[in-house]
């Protein structure tokens, strides 16, 4: 991500994370029109915007002035909104173990995040609560997909739901200038490799 801010805008990078990820499972897919149910298929692109497309543009826009290491310790946030969303919304039943598990994984993340020197220094807080949100939205998207979705399988609703959020991402990617650049630029063209792993790198478990 780091990367491909270097020559791209948040916006841009983020867009083109999203459409090469819905262009990647675009076979699945079209597999998939079929096997979900029209009822459902509004949950899913709900799914698509909680679980990638509102992370990957709130992460994108913080990484600007977000130390990588404070971001992915905020991001351990994500099992404690789990289990907050889970409670609030859906009234789930909590065990001891699970808070227990949840707050062991979390200290682990922030003994690691004070191990390291300065890494506050030139962050913004508004950009630190963008992270904080991006973690909320996954953590809601699981208690959405686990109450709504779970009959389906998880490519199925992976692929169906990047391909929705791609379509919107691409009208980003045209409006934000992406176009009118010299795409042909070696610096350019390398933030724009590192822009598509993270599409490519983000689907790469979903396929296994």
């Amino acid at each position: 991500m780091k990367e491909g801010l270097k020559n791209l805008s948040a916006f841009e990078v983020a867009s083109i994370r999203i459409v090469t990820s819905g262009l990647v499972l675009f076979p699945v897919f079209i597999s998939s029109l079929t096997e979900i149910a029209r009822k459902k298929l509004g949950l899913v692109f709900l799914s698509g915007l909680l679980g990638s497309f509102f992370p990957a543009y709130l992460f994108c826009i913080a990484e600007g002035s977000v130390d990588s290491a404070l971001a992915g310790t905020l991001n351990s946030l994500t099992p404690v909104f789990v289990l907050f969303t889970g409670m609030v919304f859906w009234r789930t039943q909590i065990s001891g173990n699970m808070i227990l598990g949840v707050a062991v994984a979390f200290l682990g993340s922030i003994l690691l995040f004070f191990s390291q020197k300065n890494i506050i220094h030139h962050s913004n807080l508004l950009h630190v609560f963008l992270i904080i949100l991006a973690s909320f939205c996954y953590g809601l998207n699981v208690n959405l997909v686990q109450r709504y979705l779970s009959g389906i399988p998880s490519l199925k609703i992976v692929s169906m739901a990047l391909f929705f959020c791609a379509i919107p991402a691409f009208f980003i990617l045209f409006f934000s200038g992406f176009f009118k650049r010299e795409l042909l630029n070696h610096e350019i063209l390398s933030s724009i490799g590192y822009a598509s792993l993270l599409g490519l790198g983000g689907t790469r478990n979903v396929w296994s």
